[in-house]
């Protein structure tokens, strides 16, 4: 697919942006463990170079330029309406803030969408990054939970950083591997075991996705892969109660507890539906419900009125409550159907595209935001929700041409056939 303007290997970029904060992440984990000091800043000076040159290199589009003034606004509206957002915009290491992060990786990343994407060099960049950050978690994963018998520093951070590299290793493509598909199953025996179940249960719709494409697929040897996905599916529901109780019973000999499988045990058992108000969303959200107002409190502004005296990062733990808290309920409920609009123009186009890269991704971005970031996450400071946020823009700027492309293809082997 051709580009408006020349950025030299831009998918690269893109692809550098999503996942090095993740490795990072991972290796900032195990050099922890041993005192050893990080490369944080460095890393981070690279990414913020590529995310500060983003803005020069698409604000020429029209979409890039309205949202940055948009963003930028925000946040000085959020600051004016409610100062009290500037706790939460600098919290901690002021390069590491939420607000500079905001404004040096996690937009620019959407930004770099606006352009026309080469989705197949897109998707060799973020596999190749993807199969080096699973690698990396799952080393740290058993140097920590199972040689130094201790546990991760964060183990939601931890499962979610995980996350997108599992869709990545999971999807079946020409750059799979036998090693890529190992990797992907053992990061979900990994998410399961010390994950968060906020994270497995995205990775569990996403895998049904997975299946319900391969069902329903017309393409060239359709008969037998439907055939082959829907006994691989029978026999793994069948089998799943067999291999949770083997995976309890091992992980009880070696003294470990697993949230995620507690939650998998429960829902088998039927008794999974308080869950939420074990962890407190449920007064979350309510809480959220009672503050809602016409004008909101600003990018941030959740963690102002959703305060505990114990815990001062509270936020709204889902992107819809956290949209209207943050813009009110005009101007946030606008966007909230604008974004949901868009998300499912995005699947059908994804179907139509006949593009097993794009329907991938799509399949990612539903996962993501309205899985992930529905019971928990922060939009504002999640590298992946900006990243499907850019994707979902993308496909619904250029969906008439990625349909043409397919009828143009469609036409092509119907020519050459005759």
């Amino acid at each position: 697919m051709t580009k408006e303007i020349n950025t030299p290997k831009n998918e690269l970029l893109i692809a550098l942006l999503f996942f090095l904060p993740q490795i990072n992440y991972f290796l900032v984990e195990i050099l922890a463990v041993f005192g050893l000091s990080n490369f944080s800043m460095l890393i981070y000076l690279i990414l913020g170079v590529i995310g500060l040159f983003s803005y020069s290199r698409v604000i020429k589009f029209r979409i890039a330029a309205f949202s940055t003034a948009f963003l930028l606004v925000s946040l000085a509206f959020s600051y004016l309406l409610n100062p009290g957002t500037a706790t939460y915009m600098f919290y901690g290491s002021f390069w590491a803030s939420g607000f500079i992060m905001l404004l040096t990786v996690y937009f620019p990343i959407f930004l770099r969408m606006s352009e026309k994407i080469d989705y197949d060099e897109l998707f060799k960049a973020l596999f190749m990054l993807a199969k080096i950050t699973l690698m990396c978690a799952i080393g740290v994963f058993v140097v920590i939970q199972f040689i130094l018998k201790k546990k991760t520093s964060d183990y939601m951070s931890f499962a979610y950083m995980s996350l997108n590299s599992v869709f990545f290793c999971l999807f079946p493509s020409k750059s799979s591997t036998r090693f890529s598909k190992v990797l992907g199953i053992a990061g979900c025996i990994m998410l399961l075991i010390g994950g968060c179940r906020g994270a497995f249960l995205t990775v569990s719709v996403y895998i049904v996705l997975l299946i319900i494409m391969h069902l329903f697929s017309d393409g060239e040897g359709s008969s037998f892969n439907k055939f082959k996905w829907l006994f691989l599916t029978i026999a793994g529901l069948f089998s799943l109660p067999f291999i949770v109780e083997k995976i309890g019973v091992i992980l009880t000999k070696a003294g470990i507890s697993s949230r995620a499988l507690s939650f998998v045990e429960q829902f088998m058992s039927g008794s999974a539906s308080g869950w939420l108000e074990k962890d407190g969303r449920n007064g979350i959200w309510e809480l959220a419900i009672q503050k809602l107002n016409l004008f909101g409190y600003g990018l941030f502004g959740d963690r102002t009125v959703l305060y505990e005296p114990l815990n001062p990062m509270v936020y709204a733990h889902n992107w819809i409550l956290e949209m209207l808290l943050s813009y009110g309920v005009i101007i946030g409920t606008i966007l909230v159907l604008v974004l949901i609009f868009c998300l499912i123009k995005t699947l059908v186009v994804a179907k139509n595209s006949n593009n097993k890269v794009i329907i991938m991704l799509a399949f990612g971005a539903f996962s993501v935001i309205m899985i992930k970031h529905f019971i928990s996450a922060s939009f504002i400071i999640s590298i992946d929700f900006w990243f499907y946020l850019g994707f979902i823009m993308n496909i619904n700027k250029y969906s008439e041409e990625l349909t043409d492309q397919k009828e143009t293809e469609t036409e092509t082997v119907t020519v050459d056939g005759n």
